[in-house]
């Protein structure tokens, strides 16, 4: 069982990259999820497309599910067994679907690139959200001892086989009509077992909770005992001293980075000479093709006189504008009375 360790969260600011580096090398048993720091928790598509309706989250899913199953034969080759739910909402959710689950990687360096890369589109400060794998892992001990008696040799992936039947189970109930699984557990990590190039790349798995009529960062919190308002409000750490913090022993359930847009430039450098960038996360020429968009925007490297600046499309915008306001004063001016 998880025991609760003061606040479930804790907010930082990243203002140093060196000692972000550092830092990261002392986060072992985090998932990491990046995104633009305008959205202040954590919620799955598929929750975000339903809005105030959470309690008919269930049946939506159930029928976008039926749907997809139905139709994916028509594009790909070799889809999942029917009966395996848990691989049907992994294919799903890579191929840009509505669903209870939530992207995280194994690397808050991924993350970081994700998180920079969406703030931009949206112009907003990016945020690094750190999630405590242990933490989860642990809400599932009782079942991994009891089965550790009766198995051997023990599989090294035990939680995960663990935890991937337990989501299996709950989408079958709801299917069914039984409804979530009465457990105290409302959250698990999944791993699936057909892992495409890109999911290798991305260092990729997905959190999925389970009771779907309350939003996903219930589900979390309610599993870390955070249940009131008091218990959520996150503790606050300057950036420097979050190292001194940190308890391997104790870990945080969730640490949210916060990285400013004036450090946005250096971090993606760093990160691209860390081959971190759209043709490594997304292999193949659609992830080539995207990061030619940087050497776009970089004007370092593009072969330009560098003497005299050439005039984009902004320029003749302005232009344009300024000769229709002319124009707009000049006939005010001659219009006969």
């Amino acid at each position: 069982m998880v025991k609760k360790a003061g606040n479930v969260f804790i907010n930082t600011t990243v203002n140093d990259i060196s000692t972000f580096i550092e830092l990261a090398v002392r986060l072992d048993g985090y998932l990491f999820r990046g995104q633009p720091a305008k959205y202040h928790c954590l919620s799955t598509s598929l929750e975000r497309l339903i809005g105030d309706n959470l309690k008919e989250q269930g049946n939506v899913e159930s029928a976008i599910l039926k749907q997809f199953k139905a139709r994916a034969h028509h594009f790909i080759p070799h889809p999942p067994d029917l009966n395996d739910n848990v691989e049907w909402l992994a294919l799903l959710q890579h191929h840009g679907g509505p669903t209870r689950l939530i992207d995280v990687t194994e690397s808050i360096f991924i993350a970081t690139y994700f998180a920079i890369m969406s703030s931009q589109k949206e112009d907003s400060d990016a945020c690094v959200w750190g999630i405590s794998e242990d933490r989860i892992n642990n809400l599932f001990e009782d079942e991994y001892k009891e089965r550790q008696k009766n198995s051997f040799p023990v599989p090294p992936d035990l939680y995960t086989i663990i935890q991937r039947e337990a989501l299996q189970e709950n989408i079958n109930g709801i299917q069914n009509g039984i409804g979530s699984s009465k457990t105290s557990v409302n959250i698990a990590i999944i791993s699936p077992q057909r892992v495409n190039e890109r999911m290798v790349a991305q260092k990729a798995k997905f959190i999925a909770p389970f009771e779907l009529r309350n939003p996903f960062i219930r589900n979390f919190s309610a599993c870390m005992m955070a249940y009131t308002k008091d218990d959520i409000k996150a503790d606050w750490c300057e950036f420097q001293d979050l190292s001194n913090r940190m308890n391997p022993s104790i870990p945080w359930s969730a640490i949210r980075f916060r990285i400013p847009k004036d450090i946005f430039p250096s971090m993606l450098k760093l990160l691209d000479k860390m081959n971190i960038n759209e043709a490594t996360l997304f292999p193949g020429l659609d992830g080539f093709a995207r990061s030619l968009q940087t050497l776009a925007t970089n004007s370092k490297n593009i072969n330009l006189p560098q003497e005299k600046k050439p005039r984009t499309w902004k320029y003749y915008e302005e232009l344009f504008v300024r000769l229709d306001e002319e124009r707009s004063g000049l006939s005010a001016r001659v219009r006969p009375r």
